[in-house]
């Protein structure tokens, strides 16, 4: 695990980002495409919070040259679609 995070953030953002990181690596999934199946009618909505995962955006899954999931990456503290982004940016230099 690598983590780091730019003086002043908010500490509580740590978790946040943490959790989209898990959440896309357990899922195999970014987390924001959970949402689809974490809203009230859906299947996991009851079980999310109690098995620290999020659907908010900024939790990318980061895979291998054969498609593979090699880890996630989890970004926190910016809006919604600026998160993602920024999650992005960090995937494509990794590579993945």
């Amino acid at each position: 695990m690598v983590f780091t995070r730019m003086d002043g953030v908010p500490l509580g953002l740590i978790d946040v980002a943490t959790k989209k990181a898990r959440t896309a690596a357990l899922f195999h999934m970014d987390s924001a495409d959970l949402a689809t199946i974490a809203r009230p009618d859906g299947g996991l909505h009851a079980g999310k919070h109690q098995c620290g995962l999020t659907s908010f955006g900024g939790g990318l899954v980061l895979r291998g040259a054969h498609g593979s999931v090699v880890g996630a990456i989890g970004v926190s503290g910016a809006p919604t679609e600026d998160d993602i982004a920024i999650a992005r940016i960090a995937a494509n230099t990794l590579g993945a």
